[in-house]
């Protein structure tokens, strides 16, 4: 299935696999019931980091068309959360996701 995403996915996966190849432990955020949000984001910010450079996405110029024929300024993301970010973040919940039902599946035959 992972065959079926986009080119940026598939180039974002080794960073979330690592991500998540860290987390698997016992106890760790990742098999929480209720993952913390914080968490989640601090992960995310992490990768962005990482990637941002390779895709350079505008940050902080994103403006309401209507905002700004009032002449005000309004931001959709503020700075380090933009489509990438959400992508990431995105990929990042997925892919703890299917490790989480990966793991209780084969908790279940055992």
């Amino acid at each position: 299935m992972k065959n079926l995403y986009p080119e940026i996915s598939k180039e974002l996966f080794p960073w979330i696999e690592d991500v998540c190849d860290q987390m698997e432990y016992e106890g760790s955020l990742m098999y929480d019931e209720s993952p913390d949000q914080n968490q989640v984001r601090r992960l995310t910010s992490r990768i962005y980091g990482q990637v941002k450079e390779q895709y350079q996405p505008p940050e902080g110029e994103d403006k309401d068309e209507m905002l700004a024929m009032n002449q005000e300024t309004w931001r959709r993301y503020p700075p380090d959360q933009n489509w990438l970010s959400d992508l990431i973040q995105t990929l990042l919940v997925d892919e703890m996701f299917r490790r989480r039902s990966r793991r209780r599946n084969s908790r279940q035959w055992s």
